[in-house]
Order: structure tokens, then C-alpha cells, then sequence
């Protein structure tokens, strides 16, 4: 749970308009505002001390001790529909839009185009023959089978982290909801959303959901307190049509939309291919932007002699000290050079040589290689690991396997094959007894 849904209206929503209602309802109104940004400002060296569970545990506390219930909550929260009932025509209006227009009435979204290299098209071109395989045909997919775009988010091996079904906090004109997949950058920071629809009726009804969740989270990420707001992306696909939006705190913008054949499959395969480069140069994108942000942060702080160990992902007061001369932030030198190497990957990923598929691969992992240089920890898991670290590691287990099938291979006296069910007994913790049991010749 994020502070940010303890804010049940948007802060400086540039688009909502202006509500009427009675003098005691705005006085009322102004004191549900000041009250929460009074429990905001109490619950902030919660989530420094804890981070989101500790935060979770003292807003329960609070509804606890408030009298509420859990159906109480309830019954709050639908008074307004969820995102998932928003309608294009009543919503657009109050988000500064035309409801006569479509989503082509928005700004265009342009960003560096990012190449992947071709061994990576080339596995994901055999996974999703695989795919296929497993799933059926494209048509018959549901949402939790839509996992095509995993690979792309582990190239940046733990930095990003998807959370499938996360609930989003209101906005004036729904209660919220759960967003199918989002993608966060450092844990709880949102970066993308991705919402699979697998219909095509109300098109654009599903385009003003996606414009909601994107203000919703816009409003979660607000409590970081970056200035100027670093951009959310999101992307609306059915597997055919693939929708790719952007909002920053005052515009939306839009790319022209990718369709992908579902038939033949060499074709599905081949779209699904520029998709995911297109998918890798947004994430690739948002990454740098939320890097420069907090690189300029931690600057500032730096120069302001900020002596605390706060993080300047996090928003917060610097800590300054009034004598001496102030220590260097040893955060700034791994915020910057992660930045740094970022703009590098980027730069040498938009222009691979493509003379011949081997140049191709060889600029390409060059900028694959800066990406994943490790300045930065990882936050989708306890481990850091490189390609390298794991094919490593991936070896020395075969080479464990092969020698426990080879020193196992002999059949015992009650005529089993030892090596039937070694499994079962590595499971069980019978490893050591394992021959005895079967029966094997010592």
C-alpha cells in the first residue's frame, strides 16, 4: 500500500473541472484534504523507517481505531464506478479532451528507438512458437497468458519488476481498481502499465480506462515529488492491435498503433518481434527519465551538504549539517554513472550496424552490456547475477547431474534401475540412504 491511496482526489489535476457544490461541502472537502495531508506527513518516517508494510500497518491501525469495517470501506468505494465501467464519453471531457474525437486528437509520442539484438529476436521468435504450442492461437488467449513481454522486462536483469492485478487508488471520476500489469522501476515507482483487452467492441471506452489508470498512477507516483514528473507509459493490445500511450501530469500522447497478423504464424512471430523493440525502447526510455530525476536530486542534495543516509528516490527534507565541511553522498556516483551508461546503451541500441546479422549482434550486446552494468542493486530479487554468472552456475549443476546419473546408473538387486526415482528421494532428504534403499550394490 502506498501512501499516495491515502489521497482519494488528484492533486493539481490540471484537467478535472471545477466541482459545484455548497459552502459547508467545500469547507468539508477542505478539511478531508488538510486531514490527509496531515497523515501523510505522519505516516512518511513510517515508510522510511519500513517502506510500504510498516505504512500498511499504521493505516489499518488507523482505520481500526476509527470504527470502520472492511464492508463500511466497501460500500465507499462503489459509490463510484471502477476503471473498468469508465466510459470514453463521460470521462474524456473532464481529462481537457473532445469526446467527439478519438484517440488520434492526442499529442504524438516519440522516443529514441532501441534495437534488440538478433539472438534475442530469435528466442523470442522460438518461444512463441512454443507459445502458440501451449496456449493455442492468439484469438484464444486470456490474460494471464499473455506473458510474451516477461523477456523483455528481465533485460534489465531485476531493475524492473512486474505486478500483475495491482490495485490503484480513485480519481474524481471512478473508485479505482486493479490494473492488470504494471511495471515498477525500484520497487513501488510505476513506470508502465499494460492492460490486454481480447475484444474489440468500445474501443474507446478501453482507451478512456487506460487514460484513468494512467492519472491514478501519475497520483501514486506524485509522493516521490520529482520536478518535473517523469512520464508513465502504458500499452493497450488485444494481440493484434498494440496501443502505446504516455501521460506526464499534463499531456497525453499516443504512437501510431502496430498491428500484429494472427495468421500465418511466421507472420504473428515476426510482429511480435518489432513489438517487443518497441516495448524495450519505452521501458528503456522511462528507466533514463526516472534515472535523470534522481541523479538531479541527489545532486542537489549533494551540493546542499545533505549528510543523511535518505535515499533520493524518496522524496524528503535534505538533512544538512551546520559545521564542517559536508561528506560527499556516496549514492551519487551510482545514480550518475548508472545514468550515464543508460544514455550510452541507448544511444549505441538505436544504431547497430546491420550490415550483416553478425554486426548487428555485436553492436547490440555492446549496448546490452552498459545497460546491465551493475551500478545499481536490483530489486526483483534478493541475488545479483549476470549472463555470464548464470550460464556459470547453469554448468556446474549439469556437471552435478551428469555425475549423479553416472555413479547411479547400475541396477539393483531387486532388478530396478537406481536412477528411476532419485528424484523422489533427494526430495524426501534420503539422498544418503538412497542406494541402500534401493537396493543398489555399495
Amino acid at each position: 500500500m502506498s501512501l499516495a491511496q491515502l489521497s482519494f482526489v488528484p492533486r493539481n489535476c490540471r484537467y478535472c473541472p471545477p466541482l459545484k457544490m455548497s459552502k459547508r461541502k467545500q469547507q468539508a472537502d477542505d478539511n478531508l484534504e488538510a486531514t490527509i495531508d496531515s497523515v501523510k506527513e505522519l505516516l512518511q518516517p513510517l515508510f522510511d523507517e519500513g517502506g510500504n508494510d510498516l505504512v500498511g500497518r499504521g493505516i489499518l491501525r488507523i482505520v481500526h481505531d476509527s470504527g470502520m469495517t472492511a464492508a463500511a470501506l466497501l460500500r465507499l468505494e462503489k459509490k463510484n464506478p471502477s476503471f473498468s465501467a469508465a466510459k470514453w464519453a463521460s470521462i474524456v471531457p473532464s481529462l481537457g479532451l473532445r469526446d467527439d474525437l478519438g484517440i488520434s486528437q492526442l499529442e504524438t509520442l516519440t522516443i529514441p528507438q532501441a534495437i534488440l539484438p538478433p539472438s534475442f529476436h530469435r528466442q523470442l521468435m522460438k518461444n512463441s512458437s512454443q507459445w502458440i504450442d501451449v496456449y493455442q492461437e492468439p484469438e484464444n488467449h486470456h490474460r494471464e497468458e499473455a506473458r510474451w513481454y516477461v523477456p523483455v522486462c528481465s533485460l534489465f536483469h531485476g531493475r524492473l519488476v512486474d505486478k500483475p492485478e495491482n490495485p490503484m487508488p480513485s480519481t474524481p471520476e471512478t473508485s479505482g481498481g486493479e490494473v492488470e500489469h504494471e511495471v515498477f522501476l525500484f520497487n513501488n515507482l510505476i513506470l508502465f502499465i499494460i492492460e490486454m483487452k481480447f475484444v474489440t467492441e468500445n474501443d474507446k471506452d478501453y482507451f478512456a480506462q487506460v487514460l484513468l489508470k494512467l492519472v491514478s498512477a501519475i497520483e501514486l507516483n506524485r509522493d516521490r515529488d520529482f520536478d518535473p514528473q517523469p512520464p508513465i507509459y502504458a500499452m493497450l493490445s488485444d494481440l493484434t492491435n498494440f496501443y502505446f500511450l504516455s501521460y506526464d501530469g499534463t499531456k497525453f500522447r499516443w504512437m501510431d498503433e502496430i498491428t500484429v497478423p494472427k495468421r500465418p504464424r511466421v507472420k504473428f512471430m515476426n510482429g511480435m518481434s518489432r513489438v517487443s523493440d518497441v516495448l524495450f525502447s519505452l521501458l528503456l526510455h522511462g528507466y533514463i527519465g526516472v534515472l535523470a530525476a534522481v541523479e538531479q536530486r541527489s545532486t542537489m542534495r549533494n551540493e546542499a551538504g545533505d549528510s543523511s543516509k535518505h535515499n533520493s528516490f524518496s522524496a524528503g527534507s535534505p538533512l544538512i549539517k551546520k559545521s564542517g565541511r559536508p561528506s560527499p553522498r556516496p549514492s551519487l556516483d551510482g545514480w550518475s554513472k548508472a545514468l550515464l551508461k543508460a544514455r550510452e546503451a541507448q544511444t549505441v541500441l538505436a544504431k547497430p550496424n546491420f550490415m550483416t546479422e553478425e554486426t548487428w549482434e555485436r553492436d547490440s550486446m555492446r549496448g546490452m552490456a552498459l545497460l546491465t552494468e551493475r551500478y545499481l542493486n536490483k530489486f526483483g530479487s534478493a541475488v545479483d547475477w549476470t549472463d555470464n554468472d548464470s550460464r556459470l552456475e547453469i554448468d556446474g549443476m549439469m556437471a552435478q547431474h551428469i555425475e549423479f546419473y553416472r555413479s547411479r546408473a547400475n541396477v539393483g538387486n531387486n532388478g530396478s534401475p537406481c536412477v528411476t526415482t532419485w528424484w523422489l528421494y533427494l526430495i524426501r532428504g534420503r539422498g544418503s540412504n538412497f542406494r541402500k534403499w534401493r537396493g543398489c550394490e555399495e
